[in-house]
């Protein structure tokens, strides 16, 4: 019977480090786009900046 809830709690553990990884990952994907949507700003800031100069 012990075998059954060390199985339980491992499957527990196991599911818990998953949603983890997986919120971790969603972080990790928001930011990214935050910062490609910061660099693409930038990046079309300057343009316009260097193409006003001329």
């Amino acid at each position: 019977m012990i075998e059954h809830w060390f199985l339980a709690a491992m499957l527990a553990i196991v599911a818990v480090q998953g949603v983890i990884a997986l919120y971790i990952g969603y972080r990790v994907y928001r930011k990214s786009e935050r910062i490609e949507g910061l660099t693409a700003a930038v990046y079309l800031e300057a343009r316009k900046i260097l193409t006003q100069s001329r």
